[in-house]
């Protein structure tokens, strides 16, 4: 073959962004570097084709008749003699961001697989990096894998995660950025951001991060389809802008945090080593031995209590202070599944776990009148295997203490306050939002909350009380406990006293739902599945509610923009019919596609439908905005007015 297609050469153009910056008056306070490292970036003369697709473009280019693609190649600065020669620096100049992807796009991809797929990377990251300079008015570097990375005074960088187009690994990505963690500026805030065009590295993006060794708070991801349009980057870089300030007194929180649990550590195994057997008797008496409390239970208490205040309540306070000034006013807009990590927090928060199985009295010795009567606590908490009731225990410490041993023998007589509830899944919608609730509740990889029925309650000997637990069919063999303030709550709430403490609210956990786009017709026509992406929804204090990220926000904008074409092709003239002479439906119709047209041109309505929004009852619909709806369910009725409708679905709905 000819060397017309041997590709080297330089491109004038192929660098050319790189040096263009935004506005000089910065439009997002506290952003004021950002880079971009993408192997989408890379100029397409080094590409190599395969042997076929070489010969294939050659022929293209040697006999290339297409007007429209003669014409666009022209607007990029090349005639037919130049695109011979240059033919790929030509395809470069395609994938300006201030170009369209046209004719010689189309044509070309059905020559070349190869050169389809860089031509629309490329083209996406440049336009992404161009919204980036626009939104943000500053200097946005565009690096290739390549590239020597200076970047220590970008305060963001965003990496792609496959940066090897021959490689299905994020292997140089990993080093990629270990080496920009190493070289991190300790003086600057600085934060690393993970793209990706699948959604599938979401999932091991924490791997990712713990691989690299990027602190929690110098991390983020954000999927590449949540950066297609100029508003959805505008409304990333906002959050960013908002939360990177925070994240240096967040990091050094974290750090000093380590450094304490380090050193309480410490200083715990040496008051364990200084005790003696003395020491334990002692503790022993203090222990409330004469009513019975178990005295491993007691120093597990006692010890754990210790290192809480030795890491947390000593020189931590400093840093504490700071990150107690922090208010988050926006949440970052990049979907996050729903993490145990932060469930099991908040479950330890509120339960002891592992208390063990319903039994006697520890020091009840084998043989003895009282092993068939159990040691209970307040707020003991059984749950039945299928996790579908739960039963608590609201009796006071002090009557269910007893010690075997001791003139403080146990009462089988003595009655057990135990309530029933009923254990939900966070998606659940059929609680009772005025009912009490233990809401944190986690089990594997799901987290429950379980509502109180306290018209259940039932006074049980203590003699009685494993076998009437026993036929309510809870699991004996291992319980949580309440711990004191949230099980004094419970308590407190079902005596229905009016002087009760003030206690902490838990947040809301998170849930994965199903989501479609439809039309309001009748019956409603689906538009769009959003199966390929992930919703997840949230239920607090009674109140359920989505996270609208800008990828479904998008999906709502493409369907809003097709119902507005099919409109304006019902209008007898188009826009320009005569409001006055038209029929009334006419007028309806014109007025109802300028109110879509100026919810699409603005770009407020979709930035601020970003983030919570209440759902509305099940099979009920709410207006978001001038054309778009959502509800929840599938039995809705659609609305008068032409819309799209965002429907939200439970999982186990299908």
């Amino acid at each position: 073959m000819g060397t017309s297609i041997v590709w080297s050469g330089t491109s004038g153009a192929s660098k050319m962004s790189d040096a263009v910056m935004g506005p000089a008056a910065a439009q997002l306070d506290g952003i004021t570097s950002i880079a971009v490292i993408d192997d989408a970036l890379e100029s397409l003369v080094s590409i190599k084709l395969p042997a076929q697709e070489e010969d294939a473009v050659e022929a293209f280019f040697g006999d290339l008749k297409d007007q429209a693609v003669i014409e666009e190649f022209a607007e990029c600065g090349f005639d037919e003699e130049t695109l011979k020669d240059r033919p790929l620096v030509a395809i470069e100049a395609l994938t300006a961001p201030n170009r369209i992807l046209g004719a010689a796009y189309a044509e070309l991809s059905s020559v070349s697989e190869t050169l389809e797929k860089v031509i629309r990377e490329r083209h996406a990251m440049r336009c992404v990096v161009r919204d980036m300079r626009e939104a943000s008015g500053c200097e946005v570097m565009e690096l290739t894998p390549s590239d020597e990375l200076n970047v220590r005074d970008k305060q963001l960088v965003f990496i792609d995660y496959y940066l090897e187009k021959n490689k299905a690994d994020g292997d140089l990505a990993v080093a990629i950025a270990k080496k920009i963690e190493d070289d991190r500026d300790p003086d600057l805030v600085q934060q690393i951001v993970l793209m990706s065009s699948l959604d599938s590295v979401r999932s091991f993006r924490r791997n990712f991060r713990r691989t690299v060794g990027i602190r929690g708070s110098a991390f983020a991801f954000v999927a590449k389809d949540d950066l297609d349009e100029p508003w959805k980057v505008r409304a990333h870089l906002k959050m960013f802008a908002g939360a990177l300030p925070h994240s240096g007194t967040i990091g050094e929180y974290i750090r000093a945090a380590k450094e304490s649990l380090s050193n309480a550590r410490d200083r715990l195994i040496g008051v364990l080593d200084d005790l003696d057997l003395g020491d334990y008797a002692y503790i022993q008496k203090l222990s409330l031995q004469a009513d019975g409390h178990p005295l491993g239970n007691y120093l597990s208490w006692l010890f754990s209590s210790h290192l809480a205040a030795l890491a947390f309540e000593d020189d931590l306070r400093t840093q504490q202070s700071e990150v107690d000034k922090i208010e988050f006013e926006e949440m970052l807009i990049s979907p996050v599944e729903p993490s145990t990590i932060v469930a099991t927090l908040y479950h330890d928060a509120l339960f002891e776990r592992n208390v063990g199985p319903l039994g006697p009295h520890p020091r009840e010795a084998e043989g003895s009148d009282y092993r068939d009567v159990p040691l209970v606590g307040l707020g003991d908490v059984f749950v039945d295997a299928g996790r579908t009731k739960a039963v608590v225990i609201l009796s006071a410490d002090c009557d269910l203490a007893f010690a075997p041993n001791s003139e403080r023998k146990p009462d089988r007589e003595m009655p057990v306050l135990v309530v029933e509830g009923v254990p939900r899944k966070i998606d659940d919608v059929r609680a009772n939002s005025a009912a009490p609730a233990t809401e944190g509740v986690r089990h594997g990889s799901e987290v429950y909350r379980i509502d109180w029925e306290f018209k259940t309650y039932r006074t049980v000997p203590l003699g009685e009380l494993e076998d009437y637990l026993s036929k309510k069919k809870v699991d004996l063999s291992e319980r949580d406990r309440l711990r004191p303030l949230y099980a004094l709550k419970l308590q407190n709430d079902f005596g229905r006293q009016l002087l009760r403490p003030g206690h902490p609210v838990m947040p809301p956990f998170r849930k994965g739902v199903r989501g479609v786009i439809v039309g309001a017709g009748d019956p409603p026509e689906t538009v769009n599945d959003l199966g390929d992406l992930f919703l997840s929804s949230a239920l607090e204090g009674g109140k359920r509610t989505i996270r609208v990220t800008p990828a479904i926000a998008g999906r709502l904008k493409q369907a809003l923009e097709v119902l507005h074409s099919e409109l304006l092709g019902r209008l007898p003239n188009g826009e320009d019919a005569d409001q006055e002479d038209a029929d009334p439906s006419a007028r309806f119709l014109k007025e109802k596609v300028k109110a879509i047209g100026k919810v699409l041109d603005s770009e407020e309505n979709w930035v601020g439908l970003l983030g919570e929004v209440e759902l509305p009852g099940v099979n009920v619909v709410k207006k978001l905005m001038n054309g778009v709806y959502i509800a929840q369910g599938k039995e809705w009725q659609a609305p008068k007015d032409p819309a799209v409708v965002f429907q939200v679905i439970d999982m186990e709905s299908g």
